[in-house]
């Protein structure tokens, strides 16, 4: 399986019909702009597998330690709160991960 970060509107506007069926309260016009906001200020990402599979993540630094906070598996069927290593892997480029 092919991981790589998501970064353009466009990438970002593939994960919304998904995402929104985990998020419901959050509109659909308000998608793209709400994760831009989270990216540019949260630290938010987001990642996707080849499989149309996404998940959305954070890395933090935590007693001067970085370790990946995990976000929701986004995916065509409900998934659970997942951890990750490999989304950790490949952060400063759009290189496949793992």
């Amino acid at each position: 399986m092919n991981i790589v970060r998501i970064e353009s509107d466009e990438e970002i506007l593939s994960t919304r019909e998904v995402t929104l069926q985990l998020r419901p309260h959050i509109r659909s016009d308000d998608y793209l702009p709400t994760v831009r906001r989270m990216m540019e200020s949260d630290g938010y990402r987001l990642a996707a597998a080849s499989d149309g599979e996404s998940a959305g993540y954070r890395l933090m630094s935590e007693l001067n330690r970085r370790a990946s906070v995990p976000g929701t598996l986004v995916c065509s069927r409900a998934m659970p709160r997942i951890h990750s290593p490999s989304l950790q892997q490949g952060e400063s480029d759009r290189s496949p991960i793992g």
